[in-house]
């Protein structure tokens, strides 16, 4: 959980985009059900130029649903290699001097992977986007 929040409080709400860049495999997969696949650079890039580009006029913010978050942890030989996490998370987005407002809510599954000691998030899966607001 806590690069979970390194991820999306730090890195995706502030556009802090070297938390990506530590976090994130070299060896990322990056799967989403509207915009297609990616691996780390295109990822980073569709980051700087897409959603982090204009900070002044657009900001987008995750907030993560906890009642939602499942954490599995994955063994080989009674030691643990990685852990699977599945969630929801909702977007807001700000545009300009309006008020926030919900964007859409999205679940996920992130394979994050022990490597060299340190958590590294490997797959990543973008899925069933809604607009709509669910409580």
């Amino acid at each position: 959980m806590s690069k979970d929040s390194l991820l999306f409080d730090v890195g995706f709400n502030t556009c802090d985009i070297s938390q990506f860049e530590v976090l994130m495999s070299e060896d990322l997969e990056f799967y989403h059900d509207k915009s297609g696949t990616s691996n780390k650079q295109e990822f980073l890039s569709n980051l700087r130029n897409g959603l982090c580009s204009r900070p002044n006029t657009y900001q987008s913010r995750r907030e993560l649903v906890k009642k939602s978050v499942e954490i599995y942890p994955l063994y080989k030989n009674s030691k643990l290699y990685g852990a699977i996490q599945t969630a929801t998370h909702r977007f807001y987005e700000k545009v300009a001097s309006e008020k926030e407002r919900f964007a859409s809510s999205a679940k996920f599954t992130h394979l994050w992977l022990l490597e060299n000691g340190a958590w590294k998030l490997t797959r990543s899966l973008s899925y069933a986007h809604d607009t709509k607001l669910k409580e």
